[in-house]
């Protein structure tokens, strides 16, 4: 049993009248087993201690999200650039006939949003199936909540863009002659 007590200053320094007043009410009664200072602690050292493990919980998911993401980048480029590398030859002939760089540029980001389209529709078609899965594993949240769905595809969209911006300048700024002769 805990007995919260509202405090104005420091509580800790109504820890021995509490104890007091606790031994008047019942001589025999145990107070603070393992607790803080004589028996006692603070409201904010007890959700200190209660969350802690949640918290801790909960940065380290955020630092395996970062590196997902940052894996998911890393994978998106080395695929968006090796696709590029492959149609080297492609994009020269487009610019030796005359293709504007900037149209070039917009094609590399438009196979990107391709892929990233494709992705998205089966990220999507995959949670809302695994919904049974997923539902206990969620809270304050359900697994076909449309805005965290949304939010997920935004994410997705946004990092094969920004991965794939390189590449498309690099394929933008090809030299028509070198790409023919390679």
């Amino acid at each position: 049993m805990s007995i919260l007590v509202r405090a104005s200053g420091d509580p800790m320094a109504l820890a021995p009248a509490l104890r007091t007043a606790l031994r008047t009410l019942d001589p025999d009664i145990i107070i603070g087993r393992g607790s803080g200072a004589q028996g006692f602690t603070s409201m904010s050292d007890a959700l200190s201690q209660s969350l802690g493990t949640r918290l801790y919980i909960v940065r380290m998911l955020g630092a395996f999200a970062a590196c997902a993401l940052l894996l998911a980048l890393i994978g998106v480029y080395g695929v968006i650039a090796y696709s590029v590398s492959q149609r080297t030859h492609e994009i020269g002939l487009r610019m030796a006939l005359g293709a504007d760089p900037r149209t070039v540029f917009l094609m590399v980001l438009l196979q990107a949003v391709r892929l990233a389209a494709v992705g998205v529709a089966v990220g999507v078609a995959v949670t809302i199936a695994a919904t049974r899965l997923l539902q206990s594993q969620l809270y304050g949240t359900s697994a076909t909540d449309p805005v965290a769905i949304g939010v997920a595809a935004l994410a997705v969209v946004a990092t094969v863009l920004a991965a794939s911006v390189f590449p498309a300048m690099r394929a933008a700024r090809l030299d028509p002659t070198m790409a023919m002769r390679g």
